[in-house]
């Protein structure tokens, strides 16, 4: 009755309980039933570790590997192991320690040379993240490094896919994160990950050393699928293309070949671009050197469109929307533009694509609805910011005529003018009242711009960048002085009752920080184009 088939899918109540991932009572079933019982497969072949490993019950595993270690190297299916399923379909909280688990219980009973399902597997692992795991074994069978599946796929096609794992350095994206990162000693999860995909990549690299450079061009830029490296730089995967192009530089003049994709016949420059990949367009231009990539950005795609021509198209929409803001959009599509076209040649500025375009036009017409949705954007922007600071203006210009604690009958000076507290105040309703009025007047010649292209690439982001920080300083500085004026008319009363108005009301000016600290940053990361376009 133990082993009897429960439904039409051949399941056994062991092997229901670990599909349904029930460890507890898949623990107690393994105690009742023999070695022999655990060897019980479903209709697609899976026996209860394979289910277990999907599942990962690391507990219920080594219950079921301790009664019957042939298990291990069962195949579902007659083709994967049970770690090859655990790598496939793993759950972030608990696959780490099953894929560690019958890694290591695995390996040593594991001969991958006569398994022909290993590729699938190192795949797998790369896939999930376990890139230490994956370096063991091709360091164990290097000849496993270069073999792809039976769909084609690679090891390094399959880091190329994942740009978290090789980004440069893994960075963090924000501004002052960036600064502060060379110097973080606590190596965290993510970065030691970074360091075993570049070990990954570096092996790879010297298993193709040994290769022809035919078999090396083929493996890179293969005839009949898309390339590792177009993948990569699609996906902004730095350190993977870095590492490439210092193990074979050739591999800058060279076009890509396959017709699957949309990179046939162009450069690596030139899909840098068509990607929006800065660093990697920084660091392509800076190897072929300014003078050198003009020549070299002649070649054209199948459309005959020239470099200039792909910079003129719209950004691929993940990367569109990975600035904030269609003006910070529109401003950098502009900046992409103009870095492009002081490395083409004047004639490349008006050719004209198969479709009779010059690069300009083709700007123009893909821009159109980004630019009316900038228009209307920094319009609504300015239009709310205006109404803050006009608040802002009434209020500071309200205290300056009717300062706390009034004035003196006989001379009209303040009563509290001598007290410290009142100075701070004085000063803090001056500079809110300035920097209110200073950010009015910004967002009002954000209201009035004519928004021509020139005005999107520089003065109206970095208006909205001038305006935002003055309206910053404008209510904190608002708040302090309201905080003073507190101080003023409590003064004679208990401390800690005059402590607790103060503390309270900073909690509006710390909200307030918070939530308006990181836009001023990100605007002012996304306004830097010395930081976009640089020599590498």
């Amino acid at each position: 009755m133990k082993t009897a088939r429960l439904n039409d899918q051949q399941r056994t109540a062991l092997l229901l309980a670990a599909n349904h991932g029930k460890s507890q009572f898949v623990l107690k079933l393994v105690e009742m039933l023999s070695s022999q019982d655990l060897e019980m497969v479903d209709h697609r072949g899976f026996n209860v570790l394979h289910d277990v490993a999907i599942c990962s019950s690391v507990e219920a595993a080594k219950a079921i590997v301790a009664k019957n270690p042939s298990l291990l190297l069962s195949k579902a299916d007659g083709r994967f192991i049970p770690l090859f399923y655990a790598a496939r379909q793993r759950l972030p909280s608990k696959s780490s320690e099953m894929l560690r688990y019958l890694y290591n219980v695995t390996s040593p009973i594991l001969d991958l040379n006569r398994d022909e399902t290993a590729p699938e597997l190192l795949v797998a692992l790369t896939n999930s993240g376990a890139y230490d795991i994956a370096l063991k074994i091709i360091q164990e069978y290097p000849e496993l490094a270069l073999k792809p599946t039976t769909d084609g796929l690679t090891i390094l096609y399959a880091l190329a896919s994942q740009p978290s794992a090789l980004l440069r350095g893994n960075k963090i994206p924000s501004t002052w994160k960036s600064k502060i990162y060379p110097w973080m000693k606590i190596v965290t999860e993510e970065q030691r990950k970074h360091k075993d995909a570049l070990k990954l990549v570096d092996f790879i690299c010297d298993q193709l050393q040994k290769k022809s450079d035919e078999d090396i061009l083929d493996y890179f830029m293969p005839s009949n699928s898309t390339s590792v490296l177009d993948i990569g730089i699609r996906n902004g995967a730095f350190d993977l293309v870095n590492t490439c192009i210092r193990n074979f530089p050739e591999l800058i003049w060279y076009k890509f070949r396959s017709t699957d994709g949309d990179s046939e016949n162009l450069f690596l420059l030139h899909v840098a671009v068509k990607h929006r990949q800065a660093e990697i367009f920084n660091y392509v231009l800076y190897l072929i050197g300014e003078d050198a990539g003009r020549p070299f950005s002649r070649a054209s795609d199948i459309e005959s469109n020239n470099i200039l021509h792909l910079a003129a198209n719209l950004a691929p929409i993940l990367q569109l929307h990975s600035v904030p803001g269609p003006i910070f959009q529109m401003q950098r599509e502009l900046q992409w533009f103009q870095a492009v076209e002081a490395i083409v040649y004047n004639d490349q500025m008006v050719a004209r694509n198969k479709s009779y375009k010059t690069p300009l036009e083709i700007f123009y017409d893909k821009h159109d609805a980004l630019m009316r949705d900038s228009k209307i954007w920094i319009k609504d922007t300015s239009n709310s910011c205006m109404v803050v600071a006009a608040l802002v203006a009434t209020v500071a210009f309200t205290s300056c005529i009717t300062v706390p604690g009034g004035l003196k009958n006989d001379t009209g000076n303040p009563v509290f003018s001598k007290k410290a507290v009142f100075t701070v105040f004085s000063i803090s309703n001056a500079l809110s009242m300035i920097s209110s009025a200073t950010s009015l007047l910004l967002f009002l010649s954000l209201q009035m711009s004519r928004f021509t292209t020139h005005d999107f690439l520089k003065s109206l982001p970095k208006n909205l960048l001038r305006g935002l920080f003055a309206l910053f300083v404008a209510v904190a500085t608002m708040m302090i002085a309201f905080g003073m004026a507190i101080g003023i008319t409590l003064q004679h009363k208990v401390s800690c009752f005059y402590i607790a108005i103060i503390g309270v009301v900073c909690i509006p000016l710390v909200t307030f920080t918070s939530l308006q600290l990181p836009l001023l940053f990100q605007v002012l990361d996304v306004t830097k184009r010395s930081e976009r376009f640089r020599p590498y």
